[in-house]
């Protein structure tokens, strides 16, 4: 019987499974007995195993309850390919579209990807003018995403320098031109070095064809790791014996900053810029102290990985999540976005959009920074830029987001969309969305009904 994986979804005996609708309960029970055996040194200990090695594993889990003795991956996602080769090739099934041609695709790609990196970084970390200064403070942190840099606004008494290759205030503008051309080459050198334990850890493992999802996976993230890392080598020793804060949980950024914290003899604390995972990592997330949004995540968290490094703090979250923000204007309906499945949020938006127009109501939207709006072409949506608007007074809508609690805290009401078994199954995995003050819905009648009840024109 064949069975085909066609782009990212499973179709068998006529029907159509999106492997996304594989992660359910029975899913992350699975993922949470296997999770140890993936722990390793590499930075890349979580993200791998959220990004690639789950998604293995649920294609692993569907073989094995289905009678297909034949897999067609001709026209599936690139790393679905190599997942399906190595998992057939240990149940010795046959696998159909697979073969040298797509393994030199992915190297060659991963090859041309690590040079013009290197180059690009080169010449933007070049172009930051030199500006000499690195002053010692008792709390410090480097911030990277915009998410973490609007966060931590709230605590001016931690020192704060911005990570950023774009900006000629970054903190890279610390560090001679030259240094930084250094760490660039190095870089290169040392990606090769990285991958290849990488390989050696993980190919034993799941099987010879999972490097190439590696190698597409790190093609455009591994060079800027490398720097990151080397720069940080460079800046933390100045500040020994002090107190490191990030927003960076559980990416490479943040198990290198934990690593070499450690090796520095700083404390290291996490104020997240996103919600918490309740689903097991191989490492889980990163830093001495992680502070959580609610006390029942801190219990939940501090079970699941038997420590204690997980706190609740009140006074952290409220300056965290509440925005003052203090100008007048019109409740909204807003649906906030996340950046992966977008089929699901654009689903969501044209399912609530017609009933909307029916009372003549605008939806608004208000993208992930991981989002795009050309996903969103021919919709007729408004968009709202301004994040402390958007949370304040509105009715504010999102499938599982961070800002589902923030609403709470800045007068709206917050109402979560559930429209797919994946769905369902990470809202559950989110322990802080346990708050009762959060709505949930099913579809889109349900959330239109939560609607009618609490807008006003």
């Amino acid at each position: 019987m064949k069975a085909e994986i066609r782009d990212k979804s499973i179709i068998y005996k006529n029907k159509e499974t999106k492997i996304d609708d594989l992660f359910d309960t029975d899913f992350y029970a699975l993922s949470d007995k296997e999770a140890e055996r993936y722990y390793n040194d590499t930075y890349g200990v979580n993200e791998v195993f959220n990004n690639l090695i789950q998604y293995y594993l649920a294609i692993e889990e569907w073989i094995k309850k289905n009678d297909a003795d034949r897999l067609v991956v001709g026209r599936s996602d690139v790393r679905y390919k190599f997942f399906a080769k190595d998992v057939c090739t240990k149940k010795g099934l046959y696998v159909d579209g697979v073969g040298f041609k797509d393994r030199f695709v992915a190297w060659i790609s991963y090859q041309l990807s690590l040079l013009s990196s290197t180059l690009y970084f080169a010449f933007k970390l070049l172009a930051i003018p030199y500006k000499p200064g690195i002053t010692s403070k008792d709390k410090f942190a480097v911030v990277r995403t915009k998410a973490s840099i609007k966060k931590f606004k709230k605590f001016p008494e931690i020192y704060q320098e911005v990570e950023s290759f774009f900006e000629k205030d970054s903190i890279y503008r610390l560090f001679p031109k030259g240094k930084r051309l250094k760490w660039t080459i190095k870089a290169y050198i040392n990606a090769f070095k990285t991958m290849k334990t990488m390989v050696a850890f993980y190919v034993p493992m799941l099987g010879r064809h999972f490097k190439y999802a590696l190698f597409d996976f790190y093609k455009k993230r591994i060079i800027y790791a490398e720097i990151y890392k080397m720069m940080m080598e460079e800046y933390l020793p100045y500040f020994k014996g002090c107190n490191f804060y990030t927003g960076n949980n559980l990416d490479r950024y943040s198990v290198i900053e934990e690593q070499l914290c450690q090796k520095y003899g700083l404390k290291s604390y996490c104020i997240p810029h996103g919600i918490e995972y309740g689903f097991k990592f191989p490492k889980g997330f990163s830093c001495d102290v992680f502070y959580v949004h609610s006390q029942f995540t801190a219990d939940y968290l501090n079970s699941l990985y038997n420590t204690k490094k997980y706190v609740y703090d009140e006074d952290i979250i409220c300056r965290m999540f509440e925005y003052h923000y203090d100008k007048p204007h019109e409740k909204m309906i807003i649906f906030f976005t996340e950046p992966r499945e977008v089929n699901v949020n654009v689903d969501i938006v044209n399912g609530l959009l017609p009933k909307l127009e029916e009372k003549g109501w605008n939806l608004y939207l208000k993208l992930h920074p991981g989002d795009s709006k050309t996903n969103y072409e021919g919709l007729k949506v408004d968009y709202i830029s301004d994040y402390e608007l958007s949370l304040t007074g509105n009715i504010c809508i999102s499938r599982k987001s961070t800002v589902l609690l923030e609403a709470i805290y800045n007068n709206s009401l917050p109402v979560a969309i559930i429209t797919n078994p994946k769905d369902q199954t990470m809202f559950t995995l989110f322990p802080s969305l346990n708050s009762k003050e959060i709505v949930k819905t099913y579809n889109i009648d349900e959330l239109f009904n939560v609607i009618i009840n609490n807008f006003k024109n």
